[in-house]
């Protein structure tokens, strides 16, 4: 089982850090960070001189706002898919808008897995390289 580095106050998660590097560096997310860019909630580097937009993967320089890196779409899907990540994401844009109401938050990028997708896309191609092969018979 992952051991989740959760900072806990009265059985409520205030703060999750995974233990997943993005861009080689680590992350904490705050539940109560009132600040909305660049998106709710977002990732603040340990050496705390980035953000990390976590639908898009942009890492900004906290003291510049200019986009640095872009971290890897591999390593943001493990992100998304980490233990009880959706969940606290859920809850922090939930309390973020209560706190918040005059400010409209933009609706969640959820990507999720196509399996069954790409089993369709895989036989139709494959009947697509047939009639090709046949008709070069």
């Amino acid at each position: 089982m992952k051991q989740i580095h959760a900072r806990k106050i009265k059985d409520r998660i205030t703060m999750l850090r995974p233990k997943l590097p993005i861009k080689n560096m680590y992350w904490e997310f705050h539940k109560n960070d009132d600040d909305y860019w660049p998106s709710v909630p977002h990732g603040h580097s340990l050496d705390g001189n980035y953000k990390l937009e976590i639908w898009s993967g942009n890492i900004y320089n906290l003291h510049t706002g200019k986009l640095e890196y872009k971290a890897k779409q591999k390593e943001m899907n493990k992100l998304q898919q980490y233990e009880d990540f959706q969940d606290f994401v859920s809850i922090c844009r939930e309390e973020y808008a209560k706190r918040n109401p005059s400010i409209t938050i933009p609706e969640l990028k959820i990507k999720r897995r196509r399996s069954s997708h790409r089993v369709e896309h895989k036989k139709v191609q494959e009947k697509y390289l047939f009639k090709i092969s046949a008709n070069r018979i």
